[in-house]
């Protein structure tokens, strides 16, 4: 999106019920895109850009004020998946002002191609990594499970940044993982803090117990997706969501009330 000429924004200024002629790549990650919508109930969606750069997270959080709620409002009248619809290479859009941004699930998209390309010229042992989503195959230098670690949330506080530290460590090999939070990408205003992740229900940066979501499955275009759409979720639907899916797990990292950090996993996590 930050590239003027680019299909994504060729699309995003497109009429509503023309039929738009997608390259494979777009179309793809739309597809992906509008599946995640459907199964996350809402909390995964693509087209909340223009509610997001309301909110400054396109900029450099230096807002004089929070956004008004009116001018939210009348942005949520233009947001939303189900205004997308695909058939063969098109996709159309049932509103002019709909945009979609794919920032939620196309480093993972990416990671995987890079992965398939790799396997294509038999190489066995990798770790692919872009922007934190990771796909790793095979084993590391010392033929061992890959090892990742889950940074600590503590250690991210608004109040002090310390880096290095981690709460955990998974051991995978021929899996993704990816990490979504609120810790790193906020700002402040008038004493609250507010994430760049935004509820799609009401246009207003989500407000939950979750800190941080660390999902595991087979691609990492999953992972990035479900992490988003879980923080949405909240820690208790969304392990519920994460407990209801094929090949998933994950460890969600919960702030309390006292400010005190706990986690709790899904039930297969333990095996990594």
């Amino acid at each position: 999106t930050y590239i003027e000429d680019s299909e994504i924004n060729h699309f995003n200024i497109y009429g509503a019920g023309k039929s738009f002629i997608s390259s494979k790549i777009l179309f793809e990650l739309v597809e992906k895109s509008l599946f995640y919508h459907k199964i996350s109930n809402g909390d995964f969606d693509v087209t909340v850009g223009p509610i997001v750069r309301e909110w400054g997270f396109s900029t450099s959080y230096l807002l004089k004020t929070i956004p008004d709620s009116s001018k939210i409002r009348d942005l949520l009248l233009h947001v939303g998946s189900d205004k997308i619809s695909i058939k063969e290479n098109y996709i159309y859009k049932a509103d002019s002002l709909l945009e979609i941004d794919l920032g939620a699930i196309a480093k993972g998209w990416a990671v995987d191609q890079i992965a398939q390309y790799l396997d294509l010229l038999n190489l066995k042992n990798y770790l692919v990594e872009i922007g934190g989503e990771i796909y790793v195959s095979g084993t590391n230098l010392r033929n061992s499970l890959w090892e990742i670690g889950i940074k600590s949330p503590e250690m991210h506080d608004y109040d002090f940044k310390i880096d290095g530290e981690i709460i955990d460590i998974v051991k995978l090999s021929n899996m993704a993982v990816a990490t979504s939070g609120t810790y790193e990408n906020y700002f402040e205003f008038d004493g609250d803090y507010y994430s760049h992740i935004i509820d799609p229900s009401n246009g207003f940066p989500i407000k939950q117990d979750i800190v941080s979501a660390t999902v595991i499955s087979r691609k990492c275009v999953d992972v990035d997706a479900i992490a988003t759409a879980v923080m949405v979720k909240g820690a208790s639907l969304g392990m519920e969501w994460i407990n209801s899916l094929d090949s998933t797990e994950a460890l969600f990292i919960i702030k309390n009330s006292q400010g005190d950090y706990t986690s709790i996993t899904s039930m297969g996590f333990n095996e990594y």
